[in-house]
């Protein structure tokens, strides 16, 4: 191979094991297995929020889930439950690593108790501050 072949030679894909990913104009991509093969029906998932069901935070979960149901067209459905409905509000990140629960959505520095580091991530200065702006304040 010359070198001028070797310079418009493209590297290889990554492979990622996601199998819904379509490329360029909704052909299949070929770098990508499809992971559901003869799997029927839509992907479902158990979210639990860290709020009770008639907070507005809790709301936005909800929204959030039917954007996502309505995005995909019925292919992934996103189940939201109020705090306690499964696990207690501070047990969520436990239950979600165990894989008791599909995925959560709460504030991370409610479990700084478990890792400090998420304290980063709470209520901290970043009212107003893009995301490298809040990560060079952390510096």
């Amino acid at each position: 191979m010359s070198k001028e072949q070797s310079r418009k030679r493209k590297p290889p894909r990554p492979q990622v094991p996601c199998g819904r990913r379509r490329g360029h104009r909704g052909r299949r991509d070929p770098g990508i297995s499809d992971d559901r093969k003869g799997q029927a029906g839509p992907i479902s998932m158990r979210w639990q929020s860290t709020w009770p069901s008639k907070d507005i935070f809790h709301e936005y979960a909800l929204d959030f889930a039917k954007k996502v149901n309505d995005m995909t067209g019925g292919d992934l459905k996103i189940e939201v439950l109020p705090a306690g409905a499964v696990v207690p509000a501070f047990g969520l990140l436990d239950a979600v690593s165990k894989g008791t629960l599909d995925g959560g959505h709460g504030v991370l520095v409610y479990h700084y108790g478990k890792q400090n580091a998420l304290a980063l991530w709470g209520s901290g200065p970043a009212y107003g501050m893009d995301g490298n702006m809040l990560l060079s304040w952390h510096k």
